[in-house]
């Protein structure tokens, strides 16, 4: 549960920090993959640098799979997603203006991620959950107002560790009743609606374990169908009930979600 909580407010206060970054393409070196360019700066390791587009790479493939979207084929040329590599934590904190905690962060619309060599949970937790977000964004664009719990949910399920503890932890809220409704869930619409970090730890993972529900309950082309109708401005509500036809509403999946946890 400890381990929820720290990752739960990483996450919050990444909302209220990421729209301030700018970057800063002058000084950096650069090396190019398939669908990502890697800004460093000199004395940088180069294994470092490897390791940053091999994992990069194979977060790309596995998201793209989860959402249906590997035929689209994104980010390939200019469009391809930008990742910045401070030298150490001070140089990334100055330049990107983030908390003491911070290991990365992401601005979505622009496809830029920033970090520094060997930050706690970069790999594992930060790079996965970011390129979560920017993939999903990409394909349903900025336009849709879509609940903060399903795109957390999409960026978080990219967590391996989060999404299989998730089942665990939403288990030991309903045996304390202290689930939140889906109407509670919905009226979470930014960092600011968290009121503390219990909350926070509710919210995360209730919206992991029903995105989960969702991707494997059902067959897997279903959900690049559910994304397509959002692309399209279609509402959640609406989305749901065109992909998946048993399922009326988010009110609907919510019950479903739950019945499954029951059994």
């Amino acid at each position: 549960m400890k381990l929820l909580r720290i990752f739960c407010l990483t996450i919050v206060t990444t909302l209220l920090f990421c729209f301030f970054i700018y970057a800063l393409d002058k000084d950096f070196k650069e090396e190019r993959s398939t669908h990502f360019i890697v800004y460093y700066k000199e004395g940088i390791d180069r294994d470092f640098i490897e390791d940053i587009i091999d994992a990069a790479e194979g977060y790309y493939e596995e998201i793209a799979d989860d959402l249906g979207y590997r035929r689209y084929n994104f980010w390939l040329w200019d469009e391809r997603a930008h990742i910045y590599i401070f030298p150490d934590k001070t140089s990334y904190q100055k330049e990107t203006r983030q908390p003491d905690w911070s290991g990365g962060c992401a601005s979505y619309r622009d496809k830029k991620i920033w970090t520094y060599p060997h930050a706690a949970g970069f790999f594992d937790s930060i790079l996965p959950h970011e390129l979560g977000h920017i993939i999903f964004r990409e394909f349903v664009g900025f336009k849709n107002e879509i609940p903060l719990w399903f795109e957390e949910g999409i960026a978080s399920y990219q967590e391996k560790s989060k999404r299989y503890a998730a089942k665990s932890i939403v288990e030991s809220f309903i045996s304390e009743d202290k689930l939140l409704t889906m109407e509670e869930l919905s009226n979470i619409k930014n960092a600011h609606d968290i009121v503390n970090s219990e909350i926070a730890e509710i919210f995360y993972a209730q919206a992991v374990s029903i995105v989960y529900f969702l991707m494997n309950k059902f067959e897997e082309y279903r959900f690049a169908i559910l994304c397509k109708s959002l692309r399209e401005n279609k509402s959640l509500d609406e989305a749901l009930r065109k992909t998946y036809f048993n399922i009326k509403n988010t009110e609907d999946l919510y019950k479903q979600w739950l019945k499954s946890l029951n059994r």
